[in-house]
């Protein structure tokens, strides 16, 4: 007899094999954009903008310090490497989270 998977909890009832961001949306991947120059919070919101003004980009979360930016969507890596590099900024790498 197979066993009955449960839901992670009452509020959400998200099976275990399905894939959620941080905010429990179900079935959307965050990704990690790495990005040279975010030197200051003014940086940090410098890049927030442009990602946002990308169609398709979504929820952007920047952290200064680390050097990334954290968003959902499903952009081109060139789409947004040449929208920074507009604004002086580098992407170095895209990774799902």
């Amino acid at each position: 007899m197979q066993e009955e998977k449960k839901p992670i909890d009452s509020h959400t009832k998200l099976d275990y094999n399905e894939t959620t961001n941080k905010r429990g949306k179900k079935g959307v991947i965050m990704k990690k954009a790495w990005i040279d120059g975010i030197c200051c919070e003014g940086c940090a919101r410098d890049v927030k903008h442009v990602l946002e003004s990308i169609y398709g980009i979504s929820d952007v979360q920047v952290f200064c310090l680390e050097g990334y930016a954290l968003f959902e969507g499903f952009v081109s890596h060139k789409v947004i490497e040449e929208a920074l590099k507009e604004e002086g900024y580098s992407l170095k790498e895209i990774e799902k989270c």
